[in-house]
């Protein structure tokens, strides 16, 4: 509680008015897909050895961050909904030390989250840029360095929070978060995309085939555009609200909180959606969801490593071991059957799942 004199600040108090209670719900629900989503996605990893691909690992910090966003970060918000006075309650809901831990740990995992996206682009723009080189360039060593160069990183952004003082936390931190949490990453990604779209562009422009051209820009396009539409608006409230609060930092301003409120929910569904658009948009791990819901419907156990998951295996890593090249979409004509079939999925994966092994961009 805050003292002044003897007057104490009362202690917060549920409302369970209608406003209140659909929010809570929304967090709730919110909660609920990312587990299911990002689970499942860990748990297909495990299961099925074909999918335990470089790209995977990635993917598999991703999904474990947005795993801690739900466990450690959105409960807190949702209690955060039912409060009589969220701009109070924000700061002193059940002790500052609880709030303090909830927002270092928001920080932690948001920024893991975001960090690992970019991870992800870096990732396959090294697929696609340098195709013969990319299993020396990054070994596997070197997979494992970078998840952990991302978490280190995320962890540096919330050392601010755990350690600096208060004049620190109300002039600087803040925009510090902004550049470094959101920016930064934003363009690598950027960049990576880009780079990204200009290979499959020329590829599409020397093979005649402008479809693969379209599909790589929207795909890319939803990559980028989710994150933007979840992240930025978010950071940009934030900002706005710091300064505000430099300017006139005494003058409450109530109508911010619903504001608030829609732009956190955004940034939490960036950790429900990544699940759909870095697995679900991926053919191998639409089959291995496939074979897993089905095991699960019959009631039997399905072993991974078994003879059909080693046709998996080869049909995935015929185009890994070009990891996004596309000009090995040979265009001498073979009409066997099974020749045309091999063409066809090299070219459909080689540009998705090349471009984008293990995670659809």
């Amino acid at each position: 509680m805050n003292q002044s004199g003897n007057v104490t600040s009362p202690p917060f108090a549920f409302i369970f008015n209608g406003s209140n209670i659909s929010a809570a719900i929304l967090v709730a629900l919110q909660i609920i897909l990312n587990l299911v989503g990002n689970i499942m996605v860990v748990v297909c990893f495990y299961q099925f050895h074909h999918l335990r691909t470089k790209c995977n690992y990635f993917i598999i910090s991703l999904s474990l961050a947005d795993i801690c966003v739900a466990l450690f970060a959105m409960p807190f918000w949702l209690v955060l909904q039912l409060t009589e006075d969220m701009e109070r309650d924000y700061l002193h809901i059940i002790s500052p030390a609880v709030y303090r831990f909830w927002s270092s740990m928001d920080i932690l995992v948001g920024t893991a989250s975001i960090t690992n996206l970019a991870a992800v682009s870096f990732d396959r723009q090294l697929a696609i840029t340098s195709p013969f080189r990319y299993q020396s360039i990054l070994t596997h060593n070197r997979v494992i360095v970078v998840i952990i160069a991302t978490w280190i990183y995320s962890i540096i952004i919330t050392s601010g929070r755990v350690i600096g003082n208060q004049e620190f936390l109300r002039e600087k931190y803040i925009p510090l978060v902004v550049t470094f949490g959101c920016f930064l990453p934003l363009f690598s990604m950027i960049v990576m995309y880009t780079r990204i779209y200009f290979v499959a562009r020329s590829q599409a422009v020397r093979l005649g085939n402008y479809s693969r051209d379209i599909k790589a820009a929207k795909t890319i396009a939803i990559v980028i555009g989710t994150f933007l539409v979840c992240w930025l608006p978010f950071f940009l409230i934030t900002l706005s609200v710091y300064l505000l609060l430099c300017c006139r930092p005494h003058v409450y301003r109530p109508e911010l909180i619903p504001a608030l409120r829609a732009v956190k929910w955004m940034a939490y569904l960036n950790s429900c959606l990544n699940p759909i658009i870095y697995t679900c948009l991926n053919r191998p791990y639409r089959r291995a969801f496939h074979q897993m819901f089905k095991s699960c419907f019959r009631g039997k156990n399905y072993d991974g490593s078994n003879n059909r998951s080693s046709n998996y295996v080869s049909e995935y890593q015929r185009p890994v071991e070009h990891n996004g090249d596309l000009t090995k979409l040979t265009k001498e004509p073979d009409n066997s059957s099974e020749t045309v079939e091999y063409k066809k999925q090299n070219a459909k994966v080689t540009l998705m799942n090349g471009s984008s092994q293990g995670h659809g961009v």
